[in-house]
């Protein structure tokens, strides 16, 4: 079976990450036809059309959903847009790998799961860290270690002087979630400043994870290095792995398609299951100070 896939935004994520990891699919494995890419902005679209070799450019999602004639759906457009776009793809069927986040809010991830259960949709949220093999095959050594007693992240980025760094740290924090298999049960967190005129916020948190474990971060955006590392402590012994801010992003787009030539379940994780990293998103987002798990 030839599936016909859409890319639907050509931004960054696009350019650097969904684009090569369709072609790279395509040039190792067949099976699937670079059918349409979409961007509000025209000439964006017809770019990463010819650098990836997609078929048809357009600048409407309407019209992408429509003319493309697709089988299934990247969705990496800016992130107040991410959830609208992956509801216009699973409303005519098609299945969604979403580019993180799924939503800005809880609030609204929650709202976006439920939706998609009514209507039978298929998604899998494109948390790339969690099919880092680094990462993959750290949490496999965790599993069998023995109950984990620290976990840390440690972020640190050249010169992002975003107003809202929060949904680039959201990876640290699902990150953390993904390598102890559970949910944080606490986290507090103080907010610094960086950069040369101290243009930036940091994160840095403190907490306590469901399983008992203890857990930190600090997240600097400002900090005239790239780093991304995460230490974890078990049965007295240190594991640390480094993650490349692209890395995994392959691993995840080909266990989606795979999953969808076999007509398998899709890979996780699902929207339901990243709701407490965007819950955690919109703490550092308005500089909230204390965070405890939603009782369910």
């Amino acid at each position: 079976m030839t599936l016909r896939i859409g890319l639907f935004g050509a931004g960054w994520a696009a350019r650097a990450a969904h684009g090569p990891s369709l072609a790279a699919y395509r040039r190792r494995r067949g099976g699937i036809v670079l059918a349409a890419v979409c961007d509000l902005d025209a000439a964006r679209a017809e770019e990463v059309r010819v650098q990836f070799g997609f078929m048809q450019a357009y600048s409407s999602v309407a019209e992408a959903l429509s003319g493309g004639r697709l089988d299934a759906a990247v969705v990496a457009v800016s992130s107040p847009h991410n959830a609208d776009v992956a509801l216009a793809c699973v409303r005519v069927g098609l299945p969604v790998l979403l580019e993180k986040p799924p939503a800005l809010t809880g609030r609204q991830a929650r709202s976006l799961d439920r939706t998609i259960r009514r209507l039978k949709g298929r998604v899998s949220v494109a948390f790339n860290r969690r099919w880092n093999p680094a990462l993959v095959r750290l949490r496999e050594l965790l599993s069998v270690a023995g109950p984990v007693q620290t976990l840390r992240a440690d972020l640190r980025r050249v010169a992002r002087s975003d107003a809202d760094f929060s949904t680039t740290a959201v990876h640290a924090v699902d990150t953390l979630r993904f390598l102890a298999g559970a949910d944080f049960r606490s986290l507090d967190v103080i907010y610094g400043r960086c950069g040369p005129k101290a243009e930036a916020t940091s994160f840095h948190g403190l907490g306590e994870m469901a399983g008992g474990a203890a857990v930190a971060f600090d997240i600097v955006p400002m900090a005239g290095r790239d780093q991304e590392d995460y230490t974890v402590t078990v049965g007295g012994r240190t594991f640390v792995a480094a993650q490349h801010d692209t890395g995994g992003f392959y691993q995840e787009t080909a266990a989606f398609l795979d999953a969808l030539r076999r007509h398998a379940p899709l890979p996780g994780p699902t929207v339901a299951e990243t709701v407490q990293s965007v819950e955690i998103m919109e703490l550092l987002g308005r500089r909230g100070r204390r965070y405890r798990r939603r009782r369910t």
